[in-house]
This record gives structure tokens, C-alpha cells and sequence, in this order.
């Protein structure tokens, strides 16, 4: 027992070893998968976080840009309102100065009489004239007898009673520190702003502001001052800036500047230490940003990619997902070619199996043969068959390979002619009968014998031996093989049957696919190359014939070669 335990335990050992060697290169190949799927998503993850910070640097610059913009539409805005009280310091109060200059004894002139009763000099009248042209009406109020005194352009009468009402209502409660106020009110759809003060406890004096006059005053003040310095600008105002003055209902009464595309605006209420007409002014000042370019040092950030493409973000994010789609398909391209591999070193295994196995007894029943240990002729004349026969089924791999070997190169050439297709399938029946080991094979045909097809030989044999090999391998023992030659118009057909479990349809047509092997369908492995079936389809397309497969009366499988006839192939 110790004798015989001993070889069996030292065998085990080595098949274990073997394994483990044969398995060797798999594991490889799983651990370099491994690496490259972990380098992958590493350089995936990688690629997003640059992506963001990307996009973080470039909004933050922009973000940034935008605030220097604004930051200057704030400032032109603040100037706007600086241009408002020059014309309220310039214009408005020396009006309202000279008006309170007049005695109260002497009845008010018209405004472009006043300059005459209260200034001397030439100079100082010609400033006050210039000053009157705010005015369309000049008043003053006496409190202690309600007296309301106009001169100049005549007022409706319902704006004369609002003024006299509001001096009335001011006066009584409002005997005040504030040098001056404004007014407004609508009448028929005019505005009558107002604007008095208050120099004396004895009375006070204003005048209606003409509104025509105060555009022309702002329009003087801003062109000789710009909104933004000179020096960034270069005296184009009305080309960078974009400002409004805005009543308390949002209408826009005084604008300068041209409205660009893409206005980065800033807005603010008129402070109170000017008269503010309108009852409230709101002030906007917004810089185009195609020509705000200038205000910025480097000018604005621009995208390095071209407009077509999209927000930044969009662009990123489209970068983001080809590299990751491409990384997905990197993936399954490696692991494609890994299983590719697998299957090589499959084929090559069984590849090798198959010659061994014709090899194995070509080698005994030559040995047999050589050292005369046959007892009768019979005996000699099997050895030299079982040779002959093998030595057939270890030329048909071969071709096969070679076949297979061509086809993926793309050398394969057909020597192709136009013959007689049932004479040709009975030969080939005959030849291959003795392979058929327990089973029968039956061959029938429904077309004339001197029907042609054009075709290469040697190809159809290689293409008939394959189809035979297949059915033998699946046909269960002691069942027929059947060859059948039928017509149709225009077409041949070359079908072999056999009985055995048939294909399933999932796989009908994975089967013709290179190292694919189908299962017997009881969980059996079938020994086989797995190229017999590709090499058909690949000569069956050089033949220009289609190659299919169906289940047959019996269950089985039915393959089939659709063939052209040569006289409509000729046509």
C-alpha cells in the first residue's frame, strides 16, 4: 500500500504544481489589469480635479473682472450724481440767491429780467443769465399773510394751488434748518418741479425748473468732466458709459451714453444734499463690456477656446465626460484583449490537444507495425487504416489552422470555376464515410446532377470537412449525418443535419465567431479548436454564399452554405 500511496501523492503533487505554473500567466494578467483599471480611474480623478480648479481660477478671474467693473459703474455713477449738484451749485442756487435779493417792496421780474435788478456787473450778469435759463417761473411766498407772489411763465391752476398749499403746509411746520427743498407734481401729464428755499425768517423764494435747460446743463458738466478719469477712457464717454436719471416711477428723464449689449450696471438713489426733483432720483451708470476692456490692466479674461464651444463650464464638463468615456472604453478594450488572450491560449491548448491525439496513435499503430506485432493481415490492414485515418484528420486541422490563419491576414485566394455541385458532395461523402466512426452518412439531392456552381474545391472541401466534423462531434452515437443538395431559383443550398442538442437561438450567432465553442448541452466540454465554424463563414464570404444555421426536423442543428447558381453568378 506505502508502494503504491507514494507515486499517487507525488503525482497529485505535480499536477497541483502544474496548475499552479499553467495558471501563473492568468494571474499576471488580472494583476496588471488591476494596475492599469487603478491608473485609469486615478488619472480620471485627476483630469476632474484639474478640471474644477480650473474652473474655480477662471470664474474666480472673471468674478473678479466683474468686480472691477462694477466697482468703476459705481464710480461713474457717483459722478453722475457729482455732475447733478454741479448744475444744483452752479444753477440752482444762484437763481434762488438772486431771488432773495429782490426787495420785498419790489414786484418779482420774469427771469431773464433778474439778472438786471440784482447784479452791476457785466460779467456777473451774463453767469446769471446763463443761471435763469433753469428757470420757467420765478415765486415768492410771504408766510405771515399767505401771499404768493409769480412772475415768468404762467402755472395751471392746479399746480399754482399745490404750490401754494405746500409753501402753506412747509412754513408753518417747518420753520427749519434746511436751506432748500424740492417739489413735484403732474398736471395734464406735465411735471412742474419746484424748488425753493428759505433766506429769511420773512419769506421764501423759488422758481420752476425748466427741464429742457437742466438736460442741456448736465450735458455741459458731463462733457467737460467725464464720468470716469480721462485717463482711462481717452475722452470717449459716450462710447464706455451708459447713465440714467430715473424719476421716483422708474422713467427715464435725462440719458447719456449709448445702451451697449452687455451692460455691467450699478445704480443708486440721489442723496438729499442737493434739491432732488422728481419727489426721488434714481442714478444708473453701466460700462459695456466689449469696450470696458481698457479699464482693466491686461484687459478682461478672455477663454482660450473658441466661442463655439460653449460656457467654460460647459467645456470642461464636456472634457470631463469624452475623458471618462474614453477611459470606460479603455477598460473594456483591456479587458476585450485580456479575454482575446484567454482565448488564444485556449485555442492553442486545444489546438495542440487535437494534433496530439492523431499524432498519439499514427505513433502507436506505426510502432505496431514496426516491431511486428500484428497477428494476421486483418490486424495489419486496420493499423494502416487507423494511420491513413488519422493521418486525414491531422491534415484537416492543420488546413483549418492555416485556413483560420490566412483569413485573419487576408490572404486567403480562391481558385474558383464553375462545376457540377452534386457529383462534388458525393465524393466528399465518400472520402470522409470511414471518419463517420459508428454513425451513417446519408446524402440526398433535389437538384440536376449537371447543375454548376461556381466555386473553389479545395475551399468547399475544407468547408464540407468542417461541417461534417461538427455534426459527428454533436450527433449522439449510432444517429445518422444527413447531406442534403437543394434548389431554389437562382441558389443551391448545401445542408448538414445532425441530431444532436441543436443551438440555442442566443447562439446562432456567436457560434461563428473565432474560438467560440457552443456546449453539448448537458454540461459536457465537445473537444474542438473552436475555428472550424469561423473558417466556413470566412470562405463562404470569399465564395460570395451565406452561411447560417437553424434547427432540424430532429431537433438538431441544420447548417447551411446559400450558394448562386453559375448561370445567374455569369449574368
Amino acid at each position: 500500500m506505502l508502494g503504491r500511496t507514494g507515486p499517487i501523492m507525488h503525482a497529485s503533487r505535480m499536477s497541483a504544481r502544474f496548475d499552479l505554473f499553467r495558471n501563473t500567466p492568468r494571474v499576471r494578467d488580472r494583476i496588471r489589469t488591476a494596475i492599469i483599471s487603478v491608473l485609469l480611474l486615478v488619472s480620471l480623478a485627476m483630469m476632474g480635479l484639474l478640471s474644477q480648479q480650473t474652473y474655480l481660477a477662471v470664474t474666480s478671474q472673471r468674478q473678479l473682472a466683474n468686480d472691477v467693473l462694477h466697482d468703476y459703474a459705481a464710480l461713474a455713477g457717483d459722478e453722475f450724481g457729482r455732475r447733478y449738484a454741479q448744475v444744483a451749485y452752479s444753477g440752482f442756487f444762484p437763481v434762488l440767491g438772486s431771488v432773495a435779493q429782490v426787495p420785498l417792496d419790489t414786484d418779482l421780474p420774469a427771469p431773464e429780467g433778474l439778472s438786471d435788478i440784482v447784479v452791476e456787473s457785466e460779467r456777473d450778469r451774463e453767469r446769471l443769465s446763463l443761471s435763469t435759463g433753469l428757470a420757467r417761473m420765478l415765486f415768492r411766498f410771504d408766510p405771515d399773510v399767505g401771499r404768493l407772489q409769480v412772475a415768468g411763465e404762467a402755472l395751471p391752476n392746479e399746480a399754482s394751488d399745490f404750490l401754494l398749499d405746500h409753501l402753506l403746509t412747509a412754513t408753518s411746520s417747518e420753520r427749519t434748518d434746511v436751506a432748500f427743498s424740492a417739489i413735484h407734481t403732474q398736471v395734464d401729464g406735465e411735471d412742474y418741479n419746484f424748488v425753493h428755499t428759505s433766506f429769511s425768517e420773512r419769506s421764501v423764494v423759488g422758481f420752476l425748473v425748466n427741464l429742457d435747460t437742466l438736460g442741456d446743463w448736465l450735458d455741459y458738466f458731463i462733457e467737460r468732466d467725464p464720468l470716469l478719469p480721462r485717463s482711462l477712457i481717452d475722452d470717449e464717454t459716450d462710447v464706455v458709459v451708459h447713465g440714467q436719471l430715473l424719476d421716483g416711477s422708474g422713467r427715464v428723464f435725462y440719458e447719456v451714453g449709448e445702451e451697449g449689449r452687455d451692460m455691467v450696471t450699478s445704480s443708486r438713489p440721489m442723496g438729499n444734499r442737493v434739491p432732488v426733483l422728481f419727489g426721488g432720483i434714481t442714478i444708473t451708470a453701466g460700462l459695456d463690456r466689449e469696450t470696458a476692456s481698457r479699464l482693466i490692466i491686461g484687459g478682461l479674461p478672455e477663454s482660450r477656446l473658441p466661442l463655439v464651444y460653449g460656457s467654460t463650464a460647459a467645456v470642461l464638463g464636456a472634457m470631463w465626460t469624452v475623458a471618462a468615456l474614453m477611459m470606460a472604453m479603455a477598460l473594456v478594450l483591456l479587458r476585450r484583449e485580456r479575454q482575446l488572450a484567454h482565448l488564444r491560449a485556449d485555442f492553442i491548448s486545444r489546438v495542440s490537444h487535437e494534433l496530439r491525439t492523431p499524432l498519439a496513435q499514427i505513433r502507436m499503430f506505426a510502432e505496431t507495425l514496426l516491431l511486428d506485432r500484428v497477428r494476421s493481415e486483418d490486424e495489419r490492414r486496420r493499423s494502416l487504416q487507423v494511420i491513413d485515418k488519422e493521418a486525414n484528420r491531422l491534415s484537416h486541422l492543420v488546413e483549418n489552422v492555416l485556413q483560420f490563419s490566412r483569413g485573419e491576414r487576408g490572404r486567403l485566394e480562391l481558385n474558383m470555376h464553375a462545376q457540377p455541385i452534386t457529383p462534388l458532395v458525393r465524393e466528399l461523402a465518400d472520402r470522409f464515410r470511414p471518419l463517420m466512426r459508428d454513425r451513417e452518412l446519408v446524402v440526398t439531392s433535389e437538384v440536376d446532377e449537371a447543375q454548376q456552381v461556381d466555386l473553389d474545391s479545395e475551399a468547399f472541401s475544407q468547408m464540407f470537412a468542417n461541417l461534417i466534423d461538427n455534426a459527428v462531434k454533436y450527433s449522439p452515437a449510432g444517429e445518422p449525418v444527413s447531406v442534403s443538395v437543394q434548389g431554389r431559383p437562382g441558389h443551391v443550398l448545401v445542408a448538414v443535419e445532425d441530431s444532436g442538442p441543436g443551438i440555442p437561438v442566443a447562439e446562432r450567432q456567436r457560434i461563428w465567431e473565432p474560438y467560440y465553442r457552443a456546449g453539448a448541452g448537458d454540461g459536457l466540454e465537445i473537444a474542438g479548436s473552436g475555428i472550424g465554424l469561423a473558417v466556413v463563414q470566412e470562405l463562404a464570404r470569399l465564395h460570395n454564399a451565406e452561411a447560417s444555421v437553424s434547427e432540424s426536423a430532429t431537433g438538431g442543428a441544420r447548417f447551411v452554405i446559400d450558394f448562386g447558381t453559375a448561370p445567374e453568378l455569369a449574368a
